[in-house]
């Protein structure tokens, strides 16, 4: 899946734009004073000078452009791996709070050792669909499968939050949005909504009915 990937492109952009604006400003107020003093001190050659200057000028902001893209990479990479921006003292990925920034949705990341309920053997069909319902039991209230949802109380096993990455790495980014929020996920298609019933804790079922979009 495409959709973490492009997440973190926009945040790669969003955090490039502000470097290279910063490193603009600065490169700017030195080059524009010494350049017109070079300009001033060789008048009779001002036609030259100024293409000189244009071409200085080229070759300074291409580099430029280039260092601030790979800073930014790195600032982004480094966001993902590590601390990020924190909510409630659990650390959110760049890419997941873009998703929530995206949808509006609340930050609520799931704590390690939490566990959701997936039914590993329906992931090979499509269309992957994930849930999630109040935090409660020790569980972080995502509810996963593929293809059709079953009521069969077999359904679902228990899997630590942590080892999501190894059946559904492409959910990951949608990890951080609160209890309500669900989204189907397919080749070239994303649905994200929400349903504030499902985040009532007054209201759970022994198990996460597909209502919504769900299916």
């Amino acid at each position: 899946m495409l959709i973490g990937f492009t997440d973190n492109i926009r945040s790669v952009l969003r955090v490039w734009r502000r470097l290279f604006f910063r490193l603009f400003v600065a490169t700017l107020v030195v080059s524009v004073p010494l350049t017109a003093l070079i300009l001033l001190a060789e008048k009779p050659t001002w036609r030259v000078n100024w293409i000189g200057a244009a071409i200085a000028a080229l070759s300074l902001y291409v580099p430029l452009i280039i260092f601030s893209l790979f800073k930014a990479i790195f600032i982004v990479a480094r966001e993902n791996r590590t601390s990020a921006v924190k909510n409630l003292g659990i650390e959110a990925t760049a890419a997941q709070l873009e998703v929530c920034r995206r949808f509006g949705a609340q930050v609520s990341v799931p704590s390690p050792g939490e566990k959701l309920g997936i039914a590993i053997q329906s992931l090979d069909a499509l269309p992957l669909t994930a849930v999630r319902h109040v935090i409660e039991n020790g569980t972080c209230g995502w509810y996963i499968w593929g293809g059709d949802y079953s009521d069969d109380p077999d359904f679902y096993q228990p899997l630590c939050v942590e080892h999501l990455a190894r059946y559904c790495p492409q959910l990951l980014p949608y990890l951080a949005m609160a209890p309500g929020w669900g989204v189907v996920l397919a080749p070239e298609y994303e649905d994200v909504w929400y349903e504030e019933w499902r985040a009532q804790p007054a209201v759970q079922s022994d198990g996460p009915a597909s209502g919504g979009s769900a299916g």
